[in-house]
């Protein structure tokens, strides 16, 4: 993306800067040179004027027809680095010296990136401009721009500053972090589709061995080798393809949506339904995702890399704004998951209707569903609205919570704080409930 328009400000100089002194100087040796009828006093104050004019002439236009262009990738993790490229060019042939880039990253927690070119500034060549930014900020789109430049004249004497139009995109995901303590599901092998398999005796074309026949075995599948030395009927065994699918349901109601700024329970939800995502399609699972926010956000299932990549463009966007409680709308989503699955509720701790969700984990359960709970207990955090003061007042401690979901046949795993590294975001993970409580 390039960018050539951009608008120029004058900056107002203190009265003892060398452009009011040379000013100053050129009054001074006119009027003397004038009343005394002095040649030289007359010639240097002529000398100064026509160095200011030049000066004000070059500068005037020092900045005009700067062209540029940022590159970068357009998607990043929250706390990652980005390489951001800038390219300047320009068509004059007039130098412009100790040009300043100063370009505008606001993901960061300094958003100015300033660079100092010490070498004139012309058409002869291309200038790059390399730097290094941190996301400090939390997760969602940015626009990365606009560039500032200030430069002047070979003496200094009339200073410029520019700003140009130039935008790009920056898409900043959930925090994925590590889960060494959270065991998902076991590592997949059908890693082409993403999905997790267990060995069973099947009809697929990987042969793992020999047994005696059974009643119901196609003939087909006699070994008659082997048949022939034991004197009875030896059959081939194949590998099965069991597959388990992943169904994460995330919590975005305004209830559980506790604490200001970076600090809520909504981004300990969404960063560890990210992570549960990653981690799960590291290990060659499929995923889907639903979340429950005033509109149903679902992103169908599927694996491998790209699905992820689907799925945090989404996660880089989620916004708490359901008015319904969490728990109210589970039944009638959870209906299509199929025997083998595993289902994920991240959601808020103190918001949960305890009772409701304990009937669908023993539900799923019967139907042989493996139930993963992560309660993000919001009283941790700053509570926004009476309701929220009422629902965390009334709610069990969480504990208790963990108790009972555990009972209802629910594996749990609880967040706990690591601390903070800096004071944008507090560093979390996640631990067995059966350890962390």
């Amino acid at each position: 993306m390039s960018a050539t328009g951009h608008s120029i400000s004058r900056r107002p100089a203190p009265l003892t800067n060398k452009r009011n002194v040379l000013i100053f100087l050129a009054a001074m040796a006119l009027v003397i040179g004038w009343g005394l009828g002095n040649r030289y006093a007359l010639a240097l104050g002529e000398i100064y004027i026509v160095l200011l004019a030049l000066s004000y002439w070059n500068g005037a236009r020092a900045l005009e027809d700067i062209d540029a262009e940022r590159q970068h990738y357009p998607r990043a993790f929250e706390d990652g680095e980005v390489d951001v490229v800038l390219r300047l060019r320009t068509p004059r042939r007039q130098p412009v010296y100790l040009l300043e880039v100063i370009d505008t990253f606001p993901p960061a927690a300094n958003e100015r990136a300033g660079h100092l070119l010490r070498v004139p500034f012309s058409a002869r060549r291309q200038y790059e401009i390399h730097y290094m930014k941190k996301c400090a900020r939390r997760r969602g789109p940015y626009e990365i721009g606009p560039v500032h430049l200030r430069g002047a004249d070979p003496m200094g004497l009339f200073p410029q500053s520019a700003a140009l139009p130039l935008f790009t995109k920056l898409l900043v995901y959930p925090q994925a972090q590590a889960l060494p303590h959270v065991g998902v599901l076991g590592a997949g092998t059908l890693f082409h589709v993403g999905q997790e398999t267990t060995l069973r005796s099947g009809h697929s074309e990987e042969f793992i061995g020999l047994r005696d026949y059974r009643p119901g075995d196609p003939m087909s599948r006699i070994h008659w080798p082997s048949t022939a030395r034991h004197g009875r009927f030896i059959v081939k065994e194949f590998q099965e393809t069991v597959v388990t699918d992943v169904s994460l349901y995330v919590d975005l109601s305004r209830v559980s949506s506790a604490g200001i700024g970076d600090q809520t329970s909504t981004e300990w939800i969404i960063r560890a339904a990210a992570s549960i995502a990653a981690r799960a399609v590291d290990l060659s699972h499929r995923v889907e995702v639903f979340a429950l926010a005033q509109q149903t956000d679902h992103v169908p299932m599927g694996g491998g890399d790209a699905h992820l990549i689907a799925i945090l463009d989404r996660m880089a966007v989620y916004r708490a704004d359901g008015r319904q409680p969490f728990t109210e709308r589970l039944r009638a989503l959870t209906g299509h998951v199929r025997r083998g699955a595993t289902v994920v509720f991240v959601c808020g701790a103190a918001a949960l209707d305890l009772e409701q969700i304990e009937g669908i984990v023993r539900l799923l359960s019967i139907q042989g569903v493996r139930v993963m709970v992560v309660p993000i207990d919001e009283r941790r955090f700053i509570k926004l609205t009476r309701e929220q003061d009422r629902t965390f007042a009334q709610a069990e401690p969480l504990e208790v919570i963990v108790r009972r979901l555990t009972l209802a046949g629910a594996e749990v795993f609880v967040a706990h704080d690591l601390g903070s590294r800096r004071n944008v975001k507090t560093e979390f993970a996640l631990t067995d409930a059966r350890e962390a409580i």
